[in-house]
């Protein structure tokens, strides 16, 4: 099993130094980032040497995914431009729950935004296909967003596109939220390419494991060890919770424990 963290780039020689096994960049950093800022982090990561592996947080609100913003060919566009650095950045998958693009108005009718949604990933999931770059779709709690909330109906999207590089990310924060069972996680497994965890400090806030939190890692740990998930794990705070030395720590603890 590869461990790792996801966070801004400018915590890359951190997450290197305290002994992940890969980083997991943010999306909306890495497009929005000049190109001489974006070659400055290629070179880094050619330099260190951990690799980028995984992309989250693909887009803040823009492109839409559903709603009355949609817009297919900005969809594409933002898709080519990510994928162009993505690849160059040798990443293998990237990840969409970006909660701000999937945000309804009130009275917006389910079935259109169900087909705004596999219009979106189609063209994104074809985008990625030829660059050799997965795209996994992520059920975000409600308390971020009100669509695609629940990650069965994630999971039977991704199975009605039946897309070759379209599959899911397992979060495990946003499952409990939801009051999914990780009893469930078995079920997925077949469509899924990787994993999310963290820690749940109440509203929307999310953190790394710190020493006062074992437990909670050997039970979340115990919960990817009974579905036997041996991928990708990745821990994702808040940008801001990825305090040296508690990441160096909450590697510790997973390692423990997984």
């Amino acid at each position: 099993m590869l461990i790792g963290c996801c966070g801004p780039v400018e915590k890359y020689r951190q997450i290197a130094n305290d002994g992940y096994d890969y980083f997991e960049a943010l999306g909306w950093q890495i497009f929005d980032f000049g190109l001489e800022d974006f070659m400055d982090f290629v070179v880094l990561t050619e330099e260190v040497g951990l690799p980028v592996r995984r992309i989250s947080s693909y887009c803040g609100a823009s492109p839409a995914i559903v709603g009355p913003r949609f817009d297919a060919a900005a969809v594409k566009a933002y898709a080519r431009a990510m994928c162009v650095r993505a690849q160059m950045l040798r990443v293998e998958q990237i990840g969409i729950g970006s909660p701000k693009a999937r945000q309804l108005p009130e009275g917006f009718d389910k079935a259109e935004a169900d087909a705004q949604c596999e219009q979106f990933l189609t063209i994104t999931a074809n985008e990625a296909a030829d660059y050799g770059i997965g795209i996994m779709l992520e059920g975000v709690h409600p308390g971020y967003c009100n669509y695609l909330n629940d990650t069965a109906e994630c999971y039977a999207m991704v199975k009605r596109l039946g897309l070759p590089n379209l599959h899911l990310i397992l979060d495990l924060y946003n499952m409990k939220r939801n009051g999914e069972s990780w009893d469930d996680i078995g079920k997925y497994l077949d469509e899924n390419r990787s994993m999310h965890v963290s820690t749940d400090l109440g509203g929307l806030s999310r953190g790394v494991y710190l020493a006062s939190d074992e437990a909670e890692v050997a039970e979340t740990m115990a919960a990817i060890k009974k579905a036997g998930w041996d991928g990708c794990v990745s821990i994702e705070p808040e940008p801001t919770r990825l305090d040296e030395g508690d990441t160096k720590t909450a590697l510790e603890l997973i390692r423990k424990y997984i």
